[in-house]
């Protein structure tokens, strides 16, 4: 049998107590002969049906002839899982697609940041970003150290497993199980698993309930109540804002740190992927508003093909989620969650699955009866926007930056050094003074010079200041860049130097220029960076005078991902011309701010591991802590034509003739 098949009609090892005897990996026949390996196969074949029956009173065919009143009672009875089959929101489509491609395993994860970066130099702001970073491999996993991983768009290779709204499809991972079992001295072999219902009767088989139980695994105690598995923040606040992340963790902690030593095997087991324990980091990230250090705690798991790093609290929340699946109606009888694998005598194997492949897809299984059924065009307003704020705070889990990342990231250190973040819903003109200042190589324009400008009506006196004449305030009286456009920001930069009539930006009322302005000028860097500084859309649809954004056509999401399949080439030139343009503002030459949906960021730098492409931008705030796929920059920026990169700049990029980055010249 190959490692992680499943086979028909196999069926696994059960462990049978004997006196003065310990349970032993050893085959059927071999123990105990034929005749009780017959009685322990009908009598879980019994076990399985008076299971069935007790669940399937109603059969899919009563279903679809019943009347409404009868479904709902069906339904009821059956105590199923409702499963969504309505078209996901885009906004939620796209949040998920974020989410699955973050995470993936970099050749730096177990790596210690140390050195003369700049950005961990004393004085800066950036350099209280991070703090205590920590990572460990399991002894099994240590191939792994040092390398990164092609792998193709997890969101086109998972889209078909997210028709449901309880964060996916399940399937079975046979390699996983048989790993665990095999690091841990038992036999390998499992269960034929084609559904939900022999899913959960497989795991729950593995460590408690009725007296046929392997009991070879000891639930580690997560605490999946821990919290809402939705933040309250939106996108675009000032921060993103999530639960305690060390809810749970404690208990958690030291089993990890057991295995790190004793090689033994923790298996997290989820309706959508099983996976063995590849390895455990933490670290302190940014200081919030209170001055609170929020403790980041990740597990490598291997979901399907890929490596990632799982957030703790998304663990508990998937966890969480498998609620519904009771199979004994007892109360807290979810059958899946975080294990300790015991160890068997004969100890920890060598040659198990994990130890010496890259982990393999696994298997998609069928439903089954665990879900409720419900009309495929339901709409609920109220569960749409809970599933996306769902994907939202797993995908700001993800992006977060660890303080390895850094090391061979390509960073823009004149914005990483000098950024402040914004306090209120300021996003757009903070944005504008870091990038600004940054150019200047110190902290000389303040948010509310930005507003100056944004503010101060048009006009074309030559004894008046001129500004943007944008509305600036919101209804509870805060300021606000809600009411601005990215036309507005741009020219904050283009007339900055401007006079008679005179930038709002640099001059005060009485037509003075602004102290800032003045002091900055006595500084031959920032003075420079006045004299030359300009800006213009860099990236957006129809765009004619930055680099050719190349919109995926299609109505569909599948009909977009092929396109984008078959367009490799292009989107590849479209990333190496932006790519010159980064590479030319880590000279300290330019910067550069993404709109977002509801956000203004600047882009802090960039990385490349194989063949994925990711920019250090948030979606909420200004801390340059978020990662952020270029696939996904790419579907922003094709969803609406507000999405674009401007570039502000004192100086362009010479670009080869042969990369073609420029759209045609309008006609």
């Amino acid at each position: 049998q190959a490692p992680g098949s499943v086979l028909p009609g196999t069926f696994p090892l059960w462990f049978v107590s004997l006196p003065a005897m310990t349970r032993l990996p050893i085959s059927c026949m071999m123990l105990v002969g034929l005749h009780f390996c017959t009685r322990v196969h009908a009598a879980r074949v019994e076990d399985s049906m008076q299971h069935t029956g007790t669940r399937q009173t109603y059969t899919r065919s009563d279903l679809d002839a019943a009347s409404q009143p009868q479904k709902e009672a069906a339904n009821g009875s059956l105590q199923k899982k409702r499963l969504k089959v309505r078209r996901i929101s885009s906004k939620a489509a796209r949040a998920r697609d974020s989410f699955l491609r973050l995470g993936s395993i970099s050749s730096t994860d177990f790596l210690t940041p140390s050195g003369p970066a700049p950005w961990m130099q004393e004085g800066w702001p950036s350099a209280s970003l991070f703090h205590g970073y920590h990572s460990v491999l399991m002894p099994f996993a240590q191939w792994v150290a040092g390398h990164s991983f092609d792998e193709v768009d997890p969101a086109i290779a998972l889209r078909n497993h997210f028709a449901s709204d309880f964060g996916g499809l399940p399937a079975f991972c046979g390699f996983q199980y048989a790993s665990a079992f095999c690091m841990s001295g038992m036999d390998d072999s499992l269960d034929q698993v084609t559904n939900v219902g022999q899913l959960v009767d497989f795991q729950r088989k593995l460590y408690a309930g009725t007296g046929m139980e392997m009991a070879v695994m000891q639930r580690i105690a997560i605490d999946k109540d821990a919290g809402a598995y939705v933040t309250t923040g939106k996108e675009g606040d000032d921060d993103v804002t999530d639960r305690d992340g060390q809810v749970g963790w404690s208990a958690t902690l030291p089993v990890l740190q057991k295995c790190s030593q004793e090689a033994c095997t923790i298996l997290l087991a989820t309706p959508r992927f099983q996976s063995v324990v590849y390895g455990y980091r933490s670290w302190y990230s940014h200081p919030k508003k209170n001055g609170h250090r929020e403790l980041i705690t990740q597990l490598l798991v291997a979901d399907g093909a890929r490596l990632v790093w799982l957030d703790f609290r998304t663990l508990q929340e998937y966890v969480k989620i498998a609620d519904s699946f009771q199979t004994t109606g007892t109360q807290d009888d979810n059958p899946f969650g975080l294990f300790l694998v015991d160890m068997m005598p004969r100890g920890f194997q060598q040659n198990c699955p994990a130890q010496t492949k890259f982990p393999s897809s696994c298997v998609n299984i069928e439903e089954g009866d665990y879900y409720e059924w419900v009309d495929s065009d339901e709409e609920d307003e109220e569960e749409e926007n809970l599933e996306f704020k769902q994907w939202k705070t797993w995908r700001d889990r993800a992006a977060l930056v660890a303080p390895s990342d850094f090391l061979r990231a390509k960073l823009l250190n004149h914005v990483v050094k000098t950024y402040h973040q914004q306090v209120g819903p300021v996003c757009g003109a903070m944005a504008v003074a870091n990038v600004m200042n940054g150019l200047m190589k110190d902290w000389y324009v303040d948010v509310d010079d930005v507003f100056d400008y944004i503010s101060v009506k048009a006009n074309k006196e030559s004894n008046k200041r001129f500004g943007e004449g944008r509305k600036i305030y919101n209804s509870a009286g805060s300021l606000t860049t809600k009411f601005t456009s990215n036309k507005c920001l741009v020219n904050a930069f283009v007339n900055l130097r401007k006079i008679k009539p005179y930038s709002a930006l640099a001059y005060e009322k009485n037509l003075q220029p602004k102290e800032w302005y003045v002091n900055a000028q006595q500084d031959k860097q920032a003075n420079f960076a006045l004299s030359k500084m300009t800006a213009k859309i860099l990236m957006r649809q129809d765009d004619r005078n930055g680099i050719k954004f190349n919109k995926a056509p299609g109505e569909t999401p599948k009909a977009k991902h092929k396109w984008i399949q078959e367009h490799e080439t292009t989107i590849t030139q479209e990333w190496n011309c932006l790519k010159s343009w980064l590479d030319h503002c880590r000279t300290g030459a330019c910067g550069m701010i993404f709109h977002l949906p509801n956000h203004w960021a600047p882009i802090y730098g960039y990385r490349e591991i194989k063949n994925r492409r990711q920019i250090l931008v948030p979606s909420a705030g200004q801390h340059p802590v978020y990662w952020q796929d270029y696939r996904t920059v790419r579907e922003t920026l094709a969803a609406a034509k507000g999405y674009n990169i401007f570039v502000a700049y004192t100086s362009s990029p010479q670009l080869p003739s042969n990369m073609k980055c420029r759209s045609a010249a309008r006609s």
